[in-house]
């Protein structure tokens, strides 16, 4: 499509202030909440747990740690609710696709243009007038989207493949506690039975006494 996309020009930052106080109760989102490096949502609280003044956002919003940027937690909200001010809370505009947007916020140039322009030694801040800066190549809303597409795509196997890598870690810590730490196989021989989830041949290893 030729030409470029500021940020600035694309992306809004939502200014929604509110006191926990004054509204319902609907989950708060600190930085602690949100996984360094991963894109994902490690947990929430409660905005009935909080005092100060928080932003609220709306499930899809994109949400970017601000302080220490090069932590590099970003994620798309999964629900309504409020957050930390050290989070913006951001919308794209302009006719520009909001999952591209969160992918070109995760990217990793992007976070560290924004961790350049922080200001602060000890508690480093990205700043909104320097991030509105950076700029990517201008692409039609087709393309964005077939982007989009395929990033969260890759996610989502992501994603499967450490559910699966979790799932055969918690099958192995079983068969080790089952088969070293119980005896299961043992007890089993000792009984003159043929121990439960294997073959003969590894029962063979296992002594009746």
């Amino acid at each position: 499509m030729g030409g470029e996309l500021l940020f600035g020009d694309v992306a809004e930052l939502i200014r929604n202030t509110v006191h926990p106080r004054d509204i319902d109760e609907v989950p708060y989102i600190g930085l602690e909440h949100i996984e360094e490096g991963t894109l994902k949502l490690g947990g929430y609280g409660s905005s009935k747990d909080v005092d100060s003044a928080k932003s609220a956002f709306h499930e899809g919003d994109i949400l970017f740690g601000k302080l220490r940027p090069y932590f590099r937690k970003v994620i798309r909200a999964p629900f309504d609710g409020v957050c930390s001010t050290d989070i913006w809370v951001i919308r794209s505009k302009n006719g520009v696709d909001q999952d591209y947007l969160y992918y070109w916020m995760a990217a990793e140039d992007f976070v560290e243009f924004a961790t350049s322009g922080s200001e602060g030694t000890r508690m480093p801040r990205a700043k909104w007038e320097y991030v509105s800066r950076f700029n990517r190549s201008k692409l039609d809303i087709t393309e964005q989207r077939a982007i989009a597409h395929i990033l969260g795509t890759l996610d989502d196997k992501i994603e499967l493949n450490r559910q699966m890598a979790q799932t055969l870690e918690s099958i192995a810590r079983a068969i080790f506690k089952s088969w070293f730490v119980d005896f299961d196989p043992v007890k089993a021989k000792m009984e003159g039975k043929q121990p439960e989830g294997m073959t003969e041949e590894i029962a063979a290893l296992f002594p009746d006494r």
